[in-house]
C-alpha cells in the first residue's frame, strides 16, 4: 500500500490508517486484511459476522499513459459498522485515551451507557484486545458499586432500626416493673360491685 496508508470506509464516511495505527493493538482486523500476506486471488474477503465489510481493490488512473498493472493494487476495507464508534476506534488506534467517552462524538441515538456497551461491541469485532480489557475494567467501575454501596447502607440502617426498637421495648418493660402497683396488670387493685378496694 503506498506510503504505508490504509483506506477505511464506514457507512460511505471514509478514514485513512496509517501503519502505526494498525499494529497498534495487533494482531487484529485490520492487520489481517491490510498486512497479511496474500495471493491476489485471495485479497478480496468478505468479513464474518453482522456489519462485515469487503476488502475490494481501488481502481486507478495510469498517470501520463504510464502502465503501472505491474505495481501493488491499493484495496479499501468497506465495513456497515457505526462511522461515530469508528471514530472512537480511529482515536485510540492513534494512542489516545477515550475515556470518559466525550459526548459530541456517540452516535446521536445512543445513551452514553449504551455507545460505551456498543464501543465493547465494535472492539471485539475489529479484534482489539487490549481496548475490550480497558473497557470491561471501565464498565466495572459504574454501576454495580453504587448498587453494593446502597444495599450494605440499607443493611446497615436496618440494623440499627432492629437495635433501637429492641430498646424501646426493654425500656417500656422496666418502666411498668418500675411504677407503684405495677400488677395492676394482672387484675388487682380494681374496684369490685361492693365498693371495696380488695388488697
Amino acid at each position: 500500500m503506498p506510503n504505508g496508508e490504509y483506506t477505511v470506509v464506514v457507512r460511505g464516511e471514509t478514514f485513512i490508517l496509517g501503519r502505526e495505527q494498525i499494529l497498534y493493538d495487533s494482531p487484529n482486523y485490520f492487520s489481517t486484511c491490510f498486512l497479511t500476506p496474500s495471493s491476489k486471488q485471495n485479497k478480496v474477503r468478505d468479513a464474518m459476522g453482522p456489519g462485515g465489510g469487503v476488502l475490494s481493490p481501488v481502481p486507478e488512473v495510469p498517470e501520463d499513459g504510464d502502465d503501472e498493472s505491474g505495481d501493488e493494487e491499493e484495496y479499501e476495507l468497506v465495513l456497515h459498522r457505526d462511522p461515530y464508534l469508528f471514530k472512537l476506534i480511529e482515536a485510540y488506534l492513534s494512542g489516545y485515551p477515550i475515556l470518559p467517552l466525550p459526548e459530541e462524538w456517540l452516535p446521536k441515538y445512543m445513551s452514553p451507557e449504551a455507545a460505551l456497551k456498543a464501543l465493547m461491541v465494535d472492539a471485539r469485532y475489529y479484534e482489539l484486545a487490549r481496548l475490550v480489557d480497558i473497557l470491561r475494567a471501565h464498565l466495572k467501575t459504574m454501576a454495580p458499586k453504587v448498587y453494593r454501596l446502597y444495599v450494605r447502607r440499607a443493611d446497615h440502617m436496618l440494623e440499627n432500626f432492629s437495635i433501637l426498637t429492641s430498646l424501646i421495648f426493654l425500656m417500656c418493660i422496666d418502666a411498668f416493673d418500675g411504677q407503684p402497683g405495677g400488677d395492676a396488670l394482672e387484675g388487682t387493685g380494681h374496684h369490685t360491685g361492693g365498693g371495696e378496694d380488695v388488697p
